[in-house]
């Protein structure tokens, strides 16, 4: 460890110190992490996640119901200007569901599904919050009279 200095330290105290110091650093695989990581008390962001279905959500009509069941926990973290961001892990009723990355305050949040089973329970949840748009469309007038060109 270039820089660092044990002044005052046994040659056992600084064995110990070096070795929990480099746990700290040790890339862990996502499936690692996820057994460790806790749900926490944040909630994703309802809008940020209803873009991940296509936009089709627009409003949630019960905010209480999905703080119930949803919550967020960064596992990477830092502020951007007055925004948190970084890497979280998205959890539906205790379990995870998706990781999540935002690198920047502007930048889009982007998801990574756990399953697809996952993706379609928290898409399902999400139906539940919302009134389905419904969607305007003509039918075509089967008596119409109509002239064609044959050219």
């Amino acid at each position: 460890m270039q820089g660092v200095t044990f002044v005052g330290y046994g040659l056992a105290q600084k064995l110990s110190l070096l070795l929990f110091l480099s746990q700290l650093v040790l890339p862990m695989k996502m499936s690692e992490i996820l057994q460790l990581v806790k749900p926490g008390d944040n909630h994703p962001c309802f809008h940020d996640m209803a873009e991940q279905f296509d936009g089709v959500f627009t409003y949630c009509k019960d905010y209480a119901k999905w703080e119930s069941r949803m919550s967020e926990t960064y596992i990477i973290k830092w502020m951007c200007t007055d925004t948190l961001v970084g890497t979280s892990v998205i959890f539906m009723d205790g379990k995870p569901v998706a990781v999540a990355k935002q690198m920047a305050r502007k930048s889009d949040k982007e998801f990574y599904w756990i399953s697809a089973k996952t993706r379609n329970k928290v898409h399902m949840f999400m139906l539940t919050l919302v009134d389905t748009p419904v969607r305007e469309f003509e039918l075509v007038d089967m008596e119409e009279d109509i002239t064609i060109s044959l050219e």
